[in-house]
């Protein structure tokens, strides 16, 4: 009978071994037999979090599974980076994520995940135009101006930045460094009261997003000098970009990327990137990203494996150069 007991566990296990096996060799034409969960590192309502879900409805549509989002935030976005670095790498766990991801090493020597080894890229989804705004009493009409400005008047220009170690503050760094000029730093808490500021004249200059403050640069209460990225905008076609001013190496464009963890089937990748392309082509995507300016780009993965080797070692020589950290 203790026989006969053990043989029948010893069938049982096998039996789920063996459909744990066949799970995990889901072929990639069978890709995805179930939903697929995008994990955003942040709160809900965010640009991030809106654009995801316009690829998520062309997945579902096209691979007849639900691409759903689902919210991790917390610690600068490394709490929910962290998760999908340790999550199977089966394709049913993603990562929907902007330049945080690259800027978080910088400032974070403790992270349980390296973004060049411990993740598998997948593609570019988009670019969202950024830009050099300033308080509209500011006494420059261009780049030379505001250069010439800031060396005559060492200190005096209040950058505002999202926080110390943010994009805007590491941009505003960059651009000191860029041009041997020197500014005072504020950080505020979000984008909302630094757009304020910026109107109100207590912060001077920023880059920032364009789709958070377009309504206010239509309504003259922000003016911008030049575009952050290589390409000027349709929205404002007649504002050049920094580079086109006389600083070449200048270039902050937002982004969002799509990743899973590492070991991810190239089958599997290749599947994602083909059909995440074709929805960052489709008109509704690209009308509904054109409203604030960004633009659908859908790049291979060794394009975004490049951009994320690229910013990360940028950053990490501009926080240590600059001796920037959080607690600033």
């Amino acid at each position: 009978m203790r026989v006969c007991r053990l043989c029948t566990l010893i069938n049982f296990l096998a039996l789920l071994l063996s459909s744990a096996q066949a799970f995990a060799q889901e072929p990639a034409n069978a890709y995805p037999s179930r939903p697929v969960t995008i994990i955003i590192p942040l709160t809900p309502g965010g640009g991030g979090d809106l654009e995801s879900r316009l690829y998520n409805q062309k997945l579902t549509e096209s691979l007849g599974k639900p691409f759903l989002n689902d919210y991790k935030p917390g610690a600068g976005t490394t709490i929910g980076t962290a998760y999908v670095a340790k999550a199977k790498p089966d394709g049913y766990t993603l990562l929907a994520i902007s330049p945080t991801f690259t800027i978080a090493p910088a400032f974070y020597p403790d992270l349980t995940y390296e973004v060049n080894r411990d993740f598998t890229a997948i593609a570019q989804m988009s670019k969202r135009v950024s830009m050099l705004a300033i308080t509209p009493s500011f006494p420059a009409r261009n780049m030379a101006d505001f250069i010439a400005y800031a060396k005559a008047h060492p200190g005096e220009i209040n950058w505002g930045t999202h926080g110390a170690g943010s994009a805007s503050h590491l941009c505003g760094a960059w651009l000191q460094g860029l041009t041997n000029t020197k500014f005072t730093f504020v950080h505020y808490k979000g984008s909302s009261p630094l757009t304020v500021d910026v109107m109100a004249g207590r912060a001077h200059a920023t880059v920032i997003v364009l789709s958070s403050t377009l309504q206010h640069l239509k309504a003259g209460k922000i003016r911008t000098l030049g575009i952050s990225g290589t390409e000027r905008t349709s929205l404002l076609p007649g504002v050049p970009t920094v580079q086109e001013q006389g600083v070449p190496e200048f270039e902050y464009p937002s982004w969002l990327g799509i990743f899973g963890p590492a070991g991810l089937s190239p089958e599997i990748v290749a599947k994602l990137n083909s059909e995440l392309a074709k929805a960052a082509r489709h008109p509704d995507v690209v009308k509904a990203l054109g409203v604030d300016g960004s633009i659908g780009v859908g790049g291979s993965a060794d394009q975004l494996r490049r951009l994320v080797a690229t910013e990360s070692m940028r950053w990490k020589t501009l926080a240590k150069d600059s001796g920037i950290r959080l607690e600033e």
